[in-house]
């Protein structure tokens, strides 16, 4: 059936459906109807009529787009959607295609401002693959992006992934607790409520002379980390710690090598230190202690003699092939 649109000169237009066989014609209503009604399905194939009854798409009295009607919909002009059964309203965003990838997006709903004429996102919720789609596996994660101050596009804050796990993105700049947490007893200050990072893994660290002298071997058991905000909590079990004889022999002070970050430019460290067939060279000793210089990610161990300050262990002092270190230490990084 093909429909025409006819105008003529009393400024009315015409649809009109060509009457043969198998065609069906279309009946308009032949009132004007009211103010804020459609044309919908009179109830007969083929006429229609106007109504602002029923749960049919339509505008109710205040110009909102509504699917069912609009009793408790008070908060302003928009578009509502209203279930008719328990299935509730729901708006579906979906994508069409043949392949959809890690990062391809699904679908989104963005927000606009409009201030002098210029219309610019100011936040949005997306909808992405969280890994490559296929039958019956459709991996998906919600990214939550705002546009900050001064700034006049969005810019990703935080991602929920497909395993359900809550990841603060690159753009946002922690956690802010400043809400619920009170400031310090009389003596502190604060300098932030923000919790800006956690993380937890393994880091290999390696021993040498710190006069870069003699070829080491060492075995690293359950080394271990953990990072909240600056504070980085380090541990480990060196074993087998020797040099080869056929090299250049070590001149001068251990070193552990590998701290997984570099510590902040003249802060302390500090922590518990066990060792093994490690000669003292000064059996007055208070206790051995696991220590890293200025903005390095280098560790050495200083045992603590009883008058007279601290000594770094030397190189030379291990029982070459034999030594062993069981170390703690906690310092302040310079990685936010």
């Amino acid at each position: 059936m093909t429909l025409r649109l006819n105008g003529d000169s009393s400024g009315f237009t015409e649809i009109k459906a060509p009457n043969t066989a198998g065609d069906n014609s279309i009946t308009l209503p032949t009132s004007n109807g009211g103010a804020n009604q459609l044309l919908q399905n009179g109830g007969t194939a083929g006429a229609l009529q106007y109504t602002s009854a029923g749960n049919g798409l339509h505008y109710d009295s205040s110009g909102r787009l509504l699917v069912g009607t609009s009793s408790d919909f008070t908060n302003g002009t928009g578009t509502k959607l209203q279930s008719v059964d328990a299935a509730g309203g729901q708006i579906a965003l979906g994508r069409d295609i043949g392949t959809l990838n890690t990062g391809n997006l699904v679908g989104r709903l963005r927000w606009y401002g409009n201030v002098g004429g210029t219309q610019q996102e100011t936040a949005r919720i997306a909808v992405e693959a969280d890994a490559n789609h296929a039958l019956n596996d459709k991996p998906g994660r919600i990214v939550l992006s705002t546009t900050g101050v001064g700034d006049s596009s969005v810019t990703d804050r935080v991602q929920i992934g497909s395993d359900g796990a809550l990841r603060l993105l690159a753009g946002c700049p922690g956690i802010d607790f400043s809400a619920t947490q009170p400031a310090g007893d009389a003596g502190t200050t604060m300098s932030t409520e923000t919790l800006d990072s956690y993380e937890e893994g393994d880091w290999t660290p390696a021993v040498k002379d710190a006069g870069n002298q003699g070829t080491w071997s060492v075995t690293p058991q359950r080394c271990r980390y953990l990072k909240v905000g600056r504070m980085v909590s380090i541990s480990g079990v060196l074993t087998g710690i020797g040099y080869s004889t056929s090299a250049s022999p070590p001149s001068s002070y251990l070193q552990i090598t590998g701290m997984p970050f570099t510590k902040v430019n003249g802060s302390f460290s500090c922590g518990p230190a066990r060792v093994n067939h490690l000669t003292f060279g000064d059996t007055s000793y208070l206790n051995i202690e696991p220590i890293t210089g200025s903005a390095t990610n280098i560790m050495y161990l200083r045992r603590s003699i009883n008058g007279s300050g601290g000594a770094d262990f030397q190189a030379t002092s291990i029982a070459n092939g034999s030594a062993a270190i069981v170390f703690q230490l906690t310092y302040e990084a310079d990685d936010a």
